[in-house]
């Protein structure tokens, strides 16, 4: 296994957490704590469900594999609730097209 490659996804997930960090402080902010305890127990589910899939493939990659999708689903799914709740765009700026 590379190490360089387990290393490299985990630390993708680590970049995705942080838009979970956001998107989790504003549920909360806004009593909306019961989606955010949902979408996180599903995403744990996802884990644990891919963990079982996946480790016996590919070992430690596929466990990093498994975290980096259930971090995806967790920021998915709250960007979405705040989007549809609130109008919140948490991304949108980040994906505006820069002039010039």
């Amino acid at each position: 296994v590379a190490d360089s490659e387990v290393l490299s996804v985990i630390m993708l997930s680590a970049l995705v957490f942080l838009v979970t960090v956001a998107t989790s402080t504003a549920m909360v902010a806004w009593d909306d704590e019961r989606y955010h305890v949902k979408a996180l127990a599903i995403s744990a589910a996802i884990n644990i469900g891919l963990n079982a899939v996946l480790i016996p493939l590919w070992g430690l990659t596929g466990a990093a594999l498994a975290t980096l999708a259930s971090v995806c689903f967790l920021a998915a799914a709250e960007i979405c609730r705040l989007r549809r709740r609130d109008g919140v765009a948490i991304l949108a700026p980040l994906l505006r097209r820069r002039p010039g």
